[in-house]
């Protein structure tokens, strides 16, 4: 029987928010991909979920694990993130305490999830990362900084479930200082279980080789390069990194790729609708 086709990107429905805009000497251009794992009746997007706010320069995802409504979890926590952020002004949003936040609205509802909030504020990105989602910040090709994975074991993340108020201890924050030109790459571990730095850095190059073209390219085509050697039994990317020699790092899974181009609101080359940016 063939294989039914995967839902368009345009059919992944997406949280987009507005509100009030602050000052600073860098912003960020943000696009989003989503690849589900599964497309079926009974969980037709998958297990993951994902948001932009353009104004308040945020954007966040989060990774389903384990159970039939994780996927729906993953979607109440994001939707909660979003009107969290929505709250706050540019330079005025706090990840831990989005996550924090965001997890006790959804206190007692069956699932877990790993999950990556960031945010501009000034010249510096925060963010706070848990399990095995994650980013790296791509600066003249190479990566110059990337979160650490966070796992009990090979494939096995360090994930939230029913909170209690306060995050667990393997929970990251982050602060680093960015520039003109850098590139941030967030995603689930879709993304960094199948493609290995190298790859990932290259395929930014080429996809900003043109100044005109917007990120929503290169999120793209990482996501489906991820989705592409999934299930290469020859693909080793992270088993050995863990310790696991004898595991191969191929993993079929959701894939969410947010790619994020850091800019001077004075120079920016990419003279692209707001809609674009976000849709």
């Amino acid at each position: 029987m063939a294989a039914e086709p995967e839902p368009a990107v345009e059919d992944i429905p997406q949280n987009v928010c507005s509100g009030a805009e602050g000052k600073s000497s860098l912003r960020m251009m943000a696009s989003a991909y989503y690849l589900p794992k599964e497309n079926s009746d009974n969980n037709p997007l998958g297990q993951g979920a994902h948001f932009i706010c353009d104004e308040q320069q945020t954007f966040g995802l989060a990774d389903g694990v384990r159970g039939p409504d994780s996927g729906v979890y993953a979607g109440n926590f994001i939707q909660s993130a979003v009107g969290l952020v929505q709250e706050k002004p540019k330079g005025g949003v706090n990840p831990k305490q989005v996550i924090q936040e965001a997890f006790l609205q959804n206190k007692g509802v069956e699932g877990s999830i790993t999950a990556t909030i960031i945010t501009l504020e000034d010249d510096s990105l925060r963010a706070l990362n848990m399990g095995d989602s994650g980013f790296r910040i791509i600066r003249d090709g190479k990566i110059v900084h990337e979160s650490t994975t966070r796992l009990r074991g090979f494939k096995r993340p360090i994930r939230r479930r029913n909170p209690t108020g306060t995050l667990p201890p393997p929970a990251q924050e982050i602060a680093f200082n960015v520039k003109p030109g850098d590139v941030v790459v967030a995603a689930t571990v879709g993304l960094f279980d199948n493609v290995p730095a190298e790859d990932i850095e290259l395929m930014i190059m080429t996809s900003f080789l043109d100044e005109d073209t917007p990120p929503d390219l290169a999120a793209e085509r990482l996501a489906k390069m991820a989705r592409s050697v999934s299930s290469d039994r020859k693909n080793s990317v992270n088993g050995g990194g863990y310790g696991y020699v004898k595991i191969r790092g191929d993993k079929y899974d959701n894939v969410t790729v947010i790619v994020a181009y850091l800019y001077e609101p004075d120079a920016s080359p990419m003279e692209i609708e707001e809609s674009d940016i976000t849709s």
